[in-house]
């Protein structure tokens, strides 16, 4: 039986592996290798379209913000006037992309869409992501620690990256007509985001927490013993079911 020599050294940049539970790891933070798929991670959450692992490699972008500081006529004489011209067009448009969308594509460790999308609703500039604003929404200790972090080492990236809105498409041409609390899971949808993005594209605010100033509680589940519904009682907000509300709100449209 032929013994299978474990390497130690990372095969792009030379650098000492890490173990860790029997799998091997590169921390070096200019390893090559690691920042071209990050490159490539960002490209895809962004749908630039030509841009993928190949393309990467050969316009030698192992930065993100390089993305927006390719001279084009290298960029021509290495792909082709045709596919540059295409590349120039999509990137671009990538500049459109709301906040969020780039931080869930950054390849900060714990931090993807999901997360995001849980601040979204809160942040209207960088540092609004504060550590308070992070317990609110419940991002757990280790996501929370890793966001924080990373801001704190690569906050300046943001000023190398185009600017963009903190408003996502779908809500900011909407004015706000309700405040809402989403209180316990909701039948018709998997997480408390893609509601947040619904209610949201409706002129909908939504509250972390029920005040006097919230003008609906959405529960599809009642719990008795639920801070939200003993509030939502004693202000006399209504509560009622995402499925019911959505429907009002339509019907006053």
């Amino acid at each position: 039986m032929k013994k299978v020599k474990i390497i130690d050294k990372c095969p792009a940049c030379n650098s000492l592996l890490e173990r860790v539970n029997d799998q091997l790891f590169c921390r070096n933070i200019d390893c090559i290798s690691q920042n071209i798929k990050k490159v490539e991670k960002f490209a895809k959450g962004l749908k630039i379209k030509g841009l993928g692992s190949k393309t990467i490699e050969k316009l030698n972008i192992d930065y993100i913000p390089k993305i927006y500081n390719l001279c084009y006529n290298e960029v021509e004489d290495i792909l082709g006037k045709k596919l540059s011209d295409k590349l120039r067009e999509e990137i671009e448009h990538s500049k459109n992309t709301d906040f969020f969308t780039v931080l869930g594509c950054l390849s900060i460790p714990l931090v993807g869409k999901q997360v995001a999308n849980k601040l979204k609703p809160y942040v209207t500039k960088l540092d609004d992501i504060d550590l308070p604003l992070c317990n609110r929404v419940k991002l757990g200790d280790k996501t929370t620690k890793s966001l924080l972090t990373w801001l704190d080492n690569n906050k300046s990236i943001f000023k190398e990256l185009p600017t963009y809105s903190f408003n996502s498409s779908s809500s900011s041409k909407k004015e706000v007509r309700f405040i809402c609390c989403i209180t316990g899971k909701l039948n018709d949808y998997s997480s408390r985001a893609k509601a947040i993005e619904v209610l949201e594209s409706k002129g909908v605010e939504v509250k972390s927490t029920v005040s006097k100033k919230v003008d609906y509680l959405i529960c599809d589940i009642e719990n008795s013993t639920s801070s939200s519904i003993t509030k939502a009682i004693r202000y006399e907000i209504p509560i009622v079911t995402m499925k019911t509300f959505l429907k009002e709100i339509s019907n006053n449209e």
